[in-house]
Parts: structure tokens; sequence; C-alpha cells
């Protein structure tokens, strides 16, 4: 398939992890918003309960680089929502707020509540004075003020020194001079006691003395800041060391998932071979001092790049998550399109199952995928990590109607042929005509051939691949029929990923004695990767393999535009089954849900021209020539001049 053509389609991948799938031993994987700011008054006792049995999130200092501003991988630290936040605000705004003492007990705290006033003897006559609704005013416009520097300096600026006529002097006295207590009500400044203004404030005697402490010019109201966790002592890094650290990360060879492409939140991948710790000391290898420390270097990898060391995986359906998040009012509009859903994923699970045990011994049914990106070069060298490298590409094709099951595993690299549905549909064509050597189509007995796959509408699910089984059905007279069942999307697992999973395991374990410098080299492996039973058959695949199936669609009588016998339009992302008989050449059939017992009819028109059969008997050669990884070999050579690829391996990297 072409680049252009490409974009015709969704290249989306389901190959899930749903927990409720029983593969039994073949069921082994392949692969290994801005919130708003809560209002703080409203919050604080809702959220008090818990507050001190919660652990403080260490806040991310916010990294800005100046070229372009990233999504980080890490979250953004909000330290408005933090834990220690909420009940600093709750103390600041007199709510309820609970801790825990030294000896690990919950005290709660109540909220602040104005105190009664002075008694009759006060010989100022405060509460003549100020009214208890005045009183009330003002508590609560001081607790409103929800800082603790705002409230110091409103209690600086409601006192004043009292100089008292007479002074006597003792030595060693440190007692502070005496304060004259203010409130000011409608524009006019009343002196009350110091019993009627804490009780007013309902503060205590310790925020007195701490302004009185803190205070440094009472003539014009000012008190010195709040200086806990502000020790200055912070050093500032140059930019420059920055930057080096960015240029250290873009230079990391990237790439995206084998998985979850559409849905993915990770930008690129990076191979897993190293950790952050290893990515650092080959940063520190390859800079002169000064360099970043490690803290530095993980804090812009984490939030100004977002990018991941494994190739992803979801672990259920999204369908399913969707639904479980859903509110409750929500989830009565989407029950029945989820109950429909798990009704689709038990039929066809069921549906496979049927087939897996059929008696009939020509049928053969088989399910296929492609294998996650393996990569050549790889070792265990530094120098590898930091190349882009060689894609190779492994689909594997395995036949489920046996104890000892064969499987098919057609390999090739990006120099040679693309992944998209032309190679895809070539190795299926080239494993239905491997099916002439059988027993029973040497004995002049026919087969009927059922697959199973995932929804991926850029490699299987597409108009090019209906056009090679119909091409396929007519074209060898051994196939009395092919099916196509594809599985439910999000639980689409299947007995292949064991199979890759072996494999998986095999090149890891070889990468310790070794490394591996070209994609012949994964040939062996896999041929040696099962142990015991009947070994993996390896087809190597070149250039000149791959057929054109695009140009095959364009020659079959199979549109964009499909309709049914009722003159439906058909939309194949919509359809979950495509039956092709040879006895029915000029038309195929169709199920859109496992529940349909009989299948839909799509009709074919005849072409007009009589030099052109209605079924294409001629593949054309999609590839002429090498298409080649010339952006990647000056890269590769440089690690052959170093010798870290061996010389031996020259011929194929030159050649590039």
């Amino acid at each position: 398939m072409s680049e252009n053509e490409s974009e015709e389609y969704n290249y989306t991948d389901d190959s899930d992890l749903d927990p409720d799938y029983d593969g039994g031993e073949n069921s082994s994987s392949s692969s290994t918003s801005s919130d708003e700011v809560p209002d703080e008054e409203a919050h604080c006792e809702e959220k008090s309960s818990s507050l001190s049995t919660s652990r403080d999130e260490v806040p991310d200092e916010e990294t800005h680089c100046e070229v372009e501003e990233r999504r980080g991988k890490k979250r953004k630290a909000k330290p408005e929502l933090w834990t220690k936040s909420i009940r600093k605000a709750c103390r600041n705004h007199g709510k309820k707020y609970t801790y825990l003492n030294s000896k690990k007990e919950i005290k709660v705290v109540e909220d602040k509540v104005m105190g009664p006033p002075c008694k009759d003897s006060c010989t100022l006559n405060c509460k003549t004075k100020i009214t208890e609704d005045q009183r009330l005013t003002i508590f609560t416009d001081y607790w409103a003020l929800g800082d603790l520097q705002r409230q110091r300096n409103f209690l600086l600026l409601s006192m004043e020194s009292v100089e008292p006529k007479y002074r006597y002097v003792r030595e060693n006295n440190h007692r502070q001079r005496n304060s004259a207590f203010y409130f000011s009500v409608d524009g006019q400044r009343i002196r009350v006691c110091k019993t009627f203004f804490k009780a007013t404030l309902s503060i205590s005697d310790r925020p007195i003395r701490t302004v009185l402490n803190k205070s440094n010019d009472k003539t014009i109201g000012m008190i010195d800041i709040e200086k806990r966790g502000k020790h200055g002592k912070h050093k500032k890094i140059d930019e420059s060391i920055k930057e080096a650290v960015r240029r250290h990360i873009q230079s990391i060879p990237r790439m995206e998932s084998h998985y979850c492409r559409k849905d993915s939140v990770r930008e690129y991948y990076i191979e897993g071979d190293k950790n952050l710790a290893d990515l650092h000391r080959d940063y520190r290898e390859q800079n002169e001092e000064p360099h970043a420390n490690y803290l530095m270097y993980s804090k812009i990898f984490n939030t100004e790049f977002n990018i991941g060391f494994h190739r992803p995986k979801k672990d259920q359906c999204e369908d399913c998550i969707m639904y479980q998040n859903a509110p409750e009012e929500e989830k009565n509009t989407l029950k029945d399109k989820y109950d429909r859903h798990l009704v689709e994923k038990e039929l066809s699970r069921e549906e496979k199952k049927v087939d897996k045990n059929s008696e009939n011994k020509n049928l053969i049914v088989a399910v296929y995928d492609l294998e996650a990106v393996l990569q050549c070069p790889r070792g265990e060298a530094s120098g590898f990590y930091y190349v882009s490298k060689i894609n190779v590409f492994n689909f594997t094709l395995y036949e489920l109607k046996s104890k000892n099951p064969d499987v098919f595993c057609y390999l090739w690299d990006e120099t040679q042929a693309k992944r998209g549905a032309n190679e895809i549909g070539t190795c299926v064509l080239k494993y239905i005509e491997s099916l002439k050597d059988r027993e029973s189509v040497q004995h002049g007995e026919k087969l009927d051939i059922i697959f199973y796959s995932d929804n991926c509408c850029g490699q299987q699910k597409n108009r090019f691949m209906l056009s090679m089984y119909r091409y396929a059905v007519g074209k060898y007279s051994y196939i009395n029929s092919i099916t196509h069942k594809f599985l439910v999307k999000g639980h689409s697992q299947n007995e292949g990923d064991c199979v890759h999973s072996v494999i998986e395991r095999t090149v890891k374990k070889s990468l310790k004695t070794g490394p591996i410098c070209i994609p012949a080299q994964y040939i062996t492996l896999i041929r040696g990767a099962k142990k015991t039973g009947r070994p993996y058959q390896v087809n190597e695949m070149s250039y000149d393999s791959f057929f054109d199936l695009k140009n095959l669609a364009e020659q079959s009588l199979i549109g964009t535009n499909l309709k049914d016998s009722n003159g439906d339009i058909v939309k194949i992302t919509s359809v979950c089954m495509f039956r092709f008989e040879k006895e029915n050449p000029q038309k195929f059939f169709f199920k859109t849900s496992y529940s349909e017992k009989e299948f839909c009819e799509i009709h074919l028109k005849e072409r007009r021209s009589k030099n052109t059969s209605t079924i294409c008997n001629e593949l054309k050669q999609l590839y002429t020539i090498k298409i080649g990884a010339a952006a990647k070999k000056p890269g590769l050579l440089k690690l052959l001049e170093k010798n870290v690829i061996p010389k031996s391996f020259a011929f194929f990297y030159e050649n590039l």
C-alpha cells in the first residue's frame, strides 16, 4: 500500500489484554486537562477528614523549554490540590481540619467561632462601643483574608505601643512594652481591651506575640515575611547545561508503538534496554563537565518530553472501561450498547471454539497477526541505543485444529517492504498457495478456510484483502471457500500471541550472549525458538515477493461503495465476518453480528468489457527494487567504522 493510500484507513490495532479472556496456555501476550481550582472555603470541611492520612505529593518545579512548549510525561504539579495545601487553606480560613500529632494520633481542629465579649467590669466598656453584628463582621472579614501574611498585617495595624509616663527598668528584664488594641468601625478607630480583641477575632496570645516579634517598622505597618521553607540556597543551573540535556534526549531514536497507535497518550517510545539512570550515565560520558546531575536530567526528561520506555499494551477494552467509569445516569444510556458488546465478545469466542473443535478434516482454521516490531542492530553496547535501527516485521499465522499446530512466520525488514495491506495480503496469499501440498489436496479434496484476526483496518479489514480472498477462491481449484472472522475490538486475543511471546523470550536470551546485527539472525532465532514439537516455519520475504493488491482491487469488482441485496450501503468497518465461495463468483457474503444466523449477500456487477475477466488472474509485483533505508544508513555506518558492528556485516549496511 502506498503512503497516500494509507491515509484512507485508520491504522488502529486492538491487540489488547482482556482480564476475562480464558485462552489457556495460548493466552500469553505478544509484547511487553487542566482542572479547575476548587473553592477552598467550600471544600475544606468536606475534605478535612482525609487530609491527615493521605500522603503529600512531591511538587515538580515547572520547566519551560524556550524553543517550544512540550507535553511532559509526568503530570504537572498542582500545589493547590495537595493535602498539606488544603489543610493550610482551611487553617488560614478558620475552617475545620485534621492533622497527625507526634504520636500519630488524628487531631481535629474545629471551625473558628467568635468568643463572648469582655465582662461588665472592663474599664474601656468595649461591648457598649461595638455591637455584636459589628463584631461578627470584623470576625468574618479577618478570616476571609485567608492568608497568614495579610492577617499578621491586620493585627499589626490594629495595635499601638503604649508608652507609660513612668517606667522602672530592671536588669535582664525582657518584658515587651504594652500594646493598645483597636478596631475600625464605620471609619472610626475604637480602642478595645485585649480580651475583647482576642475574643472577637477568635485568636490566642501567640499570633499577637509573633506579630510583635516580627514587626520592623510599626509606623508604616510592615512586618517581616514568612521565611519558613525559603532559605534561598538553591543553586541556579546554567541554561546551557539544560540545553545539553535536551539535545541528548532528542538524540535518542524514537518509534511509534506497535499497539494502541491511535489511543496512546505517549508521543513516542524508546527501547527498554536502558533505564533513565543508564541514559544519564551515557549523557555524562558524552558531555564534559559541568553537567547536570541525575535529578535535573530526570526532571527534564519527565516534564518536557512525553516519551515512554516500553511499548504499551491496553489491559482492558476501552469500551468496557468507558462504561465502568461513566456516571450512573450515563450508564443507563450506554447499557444496551455495552451489553451487546459483551454478547458479541462471548459469541465470537464461542464461534472460534466451535471452529477449532470441528471434525471436518478439510476445514482449516487459522489466526494471524503481525508481531511487535523487531529491530537490529541490538546489543549491550551503548552505541546501538543512539542510532535509528532497521525495523524487522514478523507476520505469524497459527493453525488451530491440531494438538501440535503448524506455525508459519513470514519475515522481512523495512529495506525490503512496508507493513500495509499489500504486505499482509501477500503473506496470506502465500500461505493459501502453500496448501496445495497438503495430503488431502493431493487426493483431490477441496479445502474450506477460516481466518481469524483483529480489526486493524489498515492491514486486513479493507477492500484490498477482500479482493485477494476473491482472487484466491477463483484462482486455486483446491479452495472451496474462504471465511474471515474478525474478533471483537478490545477482546481480540488469539493463540498466535504465545508464538510472539516465545520468540521475544528467545531474542532476549540471545542478546545475553551477543548482539543481533542483521535481520537474517532473527530467522535462525525464530526457527529454534520452539524447543518441543514442530518448529516454526520461517519464510524469508524479499522486495520481489510482494504483490500489488491495490491494483488487484481496482481490477476487481469490489469497490468502496458496497451494497447488499436490498441496496443498502455496507461499511466494511461494521462487518464481523466475510465469506467467499467458489460456486458464487459474482457475490460474497457477510454478517454484521455473530448473533445473525444467516449471511447477507453482496452482488457484484459484471464487467461489460469482453477482454477483461470478472476475476483478475494476474498479480502485479509491488516493488521492482529495494526501498532501502537511506535515512538510517549514516548512523549505522558510523557503528561499522567504530567496529561496534563487526566488519563481516559491512556488505548489508553498505547496501542499505
